[in-house]
């Protein structure tokens, strides 16, 4: 009892002097310790570009004047709003900014700590092989030769679009291909001598590929006239891969039509039936972010999986 009434008066001290810090400058704090993490920079923007939902709500606002109940009308809001994934980011960065204000002795009780999150169940579907193949069928009859390559790297590689596109033939040596992932910094060797069996061919087969449509004398391995020595922009590769899926496969208005990211995944289930340590190939830290890869997101629900005897 005699903690709970010091802690009491100690709340009621700080109100009465304020001696707290407005919201916004408990924010102002909270970005600079974010920069300092050891956090990939697009997770930052990320967590930074929600905080326009709770700014304009809590600006002026004493940060130890702030209660459960508020932030969790803000948190319902923004899910209520449809962007569910958002709403659960948004209550991840309100907890965090309470936390540092915690521990800089601003506040005793971090508000955010006992609000619920809320579901947000994953809508986007998976692509299926099918769905690939008639979308690299369909780039070959009607687009540059660069997606078609880019596709086949997508799916031999499993890696993400903003590594492909800056993948160089300088990258190839020594019997692999050697890949530092934008996102995370993670850094894969990829034997050149790795199969992809529904595929047909090797990720050697593929880079062979590249080098040979036009110009020949390119940098990077997906290339056009225009940019032979410069990059591809991440975002024609969604925009071709966007008009093909809608040519093959069009969305019937059912969750979310699978994105080219999608690719990743199904690299990863095609690799892990062969036995491909595809956590390594993935560049993932922990096997529970592979494990998301693999789901399939009910693409084999009502089908009989079939249990193969050991080797004997």
């Amino acid at each position: 009892m005699f903690i709970v009434n010091d802690i009491l008066k100690r709340f009621a001290a700080k109100s009465d002097d304020n001696t707290a810090p407005l919201f916004e400058n408990a924010v102002e704090h909270y970005k600079a310790a974010l920069a300092i993490r050891l956090v990939a920079a697009k997770t930052n923007e990320n967590k930074l570009a929600v905080l326009r939902y709770v700014l304009p709500v809590f600006q002026g606002r004493y940060v130890d004047s702030i209660r459960p109940y508020e932030v969790a009308r803000i948190v319902r809001q923004v899910h209520d709003d449809g962007m569910l994934v958002t709403a659960r980011v948004l209550l991840s960065v309100i907890r965090d900014i309470f936390n540092e204000a915690l521990l800089q002795g601003w506040i005793d009780i971090n508000p955010a700590l006992h609000v619920k999150r809320l579901p947000a169940p994953v809508r986007r579907q998976r692509l299926t092989l099918e769905q690939f193949s008639g979308i690299t069928e369909y780039a070959r009859a009607n687009f540059p030769p660069w997606f078609v390559a880019c596709m086949r790297l997508a799916l031999v590689t499993a890696q993400r679009r903003s590594d492909l596109i800056k993948m160089r033939f300088g990258d190839v040596h020594d019997g692999h291909l050697w890949v530092e992932q934008y996102k995370t910094g993670a850094r894969v060797a990829i034997p050149l001598e790795l199969r992809l069996d529904v595929l047909g061919c090797t990720v050697g087969q593929v880079i062979d590929e590249c080098r040979m449509y036009p110009p020949r004398d390119s940098d990077f391995l997906l290339h056009t006239d225009a940019r032979r020595h410069q990059q591809l922009a991440a975002q024609s590769v969604t925009n071709r891969f966007w008009v093909a899926r809608e040519a093959v496969c069009p969305h019937t208005g059912q969750g979310t039509p699978p994105t080219f990211h999608e690719t990743r995944s199904l690299a990863e289930r095609l690799y892990r039936v062969q036995g491909v340590d595809t956590q390594t190939l993935l560049g993932h830290k922990h096997p529970y972010m592979t494990d998301k890869y693999n789901d399939d997101r009910g693409l084999n629900r009502g089908k009989w999986r079939m249990l193969a005897l050991p080797y004997k």
